[in-house]
């Protein structure tokens, strides 16, 4: 089994990275042309209504860089992107997430419509969870998101959970929940040689995460 340390450094170079002697830089690469997959969120059967500001959106995407943070998971190996969810006062509601690499060249916070990200033009698979936060936790978490976003913060290629200034996707989740809920115990972490981390099933195998929708494309179902 690919180690998790191992994994993400492969990860870091498949997503963004080119080396040039000692010196490594981010890549710009042309992001390949894109096969629209025809989708309307109505298929679900899913009420956009249903929706909170701070629930949790998961995805799976094409890729071996996907299947290796997929694989970073420790008991449960079923997506490799997540994303926080913000309901607009018109009614529509966008997927603030952490990515990197062709995607997203500028490596900054970035938002797509719920639609778009669930699509299966980029998704495999997906779900949505929703967390048991309060009314006023859900405008903490409103409040730090749009902060974050203007912000421009950072995708972190270093994975160092120990530091604000950059996250990756699934640290991006747990500290905007830490800082809605102000509790430590409300997502518990994964370790790996020493080092805690947060991996995606984390963030929803636990008793604050109920299930709203899970999909999966390839099964048509």
């Amino acid at each position: 089994m690919i180690k998790y340390v191992f994994g993400l450094l492969i990860l870091s170079n498949l997503c963004s990275c080119v080396e040039k002697g000692v010196q490594v830089q981010k890549a710009t690469p042309t992001h390949p042309k894109l096969v629209i997959v025809p989708f309307l969120w109505s298929d679900l059967h899913f009420p956009l209504e249903n929706l909170q500001t701070g629930d949790l959106v998961l995805r799976h995407s094409e890729g071996f860089s996907s299947d290796i943070f997929k694989g970073a998971s420790k008991k449960e190996k079923l997506y490799s992107h997540a994303g926080i969810a913000l309901r607009n006062s018109d009614g529509s509601v966008e997927v603030y997430h952490m990515l990197g690499g062709v995607e997203n060249p500028s490596f900054n916070l970035k938002k797509d419509s719920v639609q778009a990200f669930v699509s299966p033009t980029f998704a495999k698979s997906f779900a949505i969870y929703h967390y048991d936060l309060a009314s006023s936790e859900r405008s903490a978490v409103d409040s730090l998101v749009r902060y974050y976003y203007k912000s421009n913060l950072q995708f972190d290629m270093d994975f160092d959970l120990n530091s604000d200034k950059k996250m990756y996707c699934s640290e991006f989740v747990y500290k905007v929940i830490l800082f809605a809920t102000h509790r430590k115990d409300y997502i518990h972490l994964s370790l790996e040689n020493g080092k805690n981390f947060v991996g995606i099933d984390d963030l929803y195998l636990n008793i604050h995460s109920t299930l709203l929708i899970k999909k999966n494309y390839e099964k048509n179902h």
